[in-house]
């Protein structure tokens, strides 16, 4: 076991600013992912299935395992055993598309587009994390920087493996930010 009272703690201490980016965004991720949680929970799915299960909502005819796994942050298999759990609990079915025959199409069933709608009116309510904190301008500055950071670091992250969503900022009438519409 490596002594830690002989270990110079002065070098871990002086933080670059990508450690403490870094670290920022993964704390406000834990976050915020701890308060959706417990709304899916509420509803009957984890983050994840409500991942897969918007993805397929937004893939519409195209959905499919590979097309789904290029979408997800998730591996390959963890998508493959969870849409095999999801299609087990009545929420997704799997269909063969006319050509390529091979080629599997998901879809969502009845059940799971009900918990869908359950857990899609619980969400809004997470507009209360970031509300009293942030002006919607403040929002705008930091969805801009992130999806800079997402998008400029996937290629190199997984290389050619995974496409991350379009996003097209929809405004209200008085000219602020008021949703994102994710397109195809």
């Amino acid at each position: 076991m490596y002594n830690l009272h002989i270990m110079d703690a002065s070098k871990y201490s002086e933080m670059e600013i990508g450690h403490y980016l870094g670290a920022l965004l993964y704390h406000s991720q834990k976050l915020y992912d701890k308060q959706l949680r417990r709304k899916l929970t509420e509803s009957g799915l984890s983050l994840e299935r409500f991942y897969i299960l918007q993805d397929i909502y937004v893939l519409g005819e195209k959905a499919c395992l590979s097309a789904l796994i290029k979408r997800t942050m998730l591996e390959p298999h963890t998508v493959s055993a969870l849409i095999s759990r999801m299609e087990k609990d009545g929420l997704v079915v799997k269909k063969y598309f006319e050509k390529p025959k091979n080629m599997v199409k998901l879809e969502i069933t009845e059940k799971g587009a009900k918990v869908m709608d359950i857990a899609w009116q619980q969400t809004p309510t997470l507009n209360e994390f970031w509300n009293p904190l942030l002006s919607l301008q403040d929002i705008e500055i930091l969805l801009g920087l992130l999806y800079k950071l997402m998008a400029g670091n996937l290629l190199p992250t997984y290389g050619y493996n995974k496409e991350w969503h379009t996003l097209t900022p929809e405004y209200n009438k008085e000219s602020t930010l008021s949703r994102f519409h994710i397109d195809q």
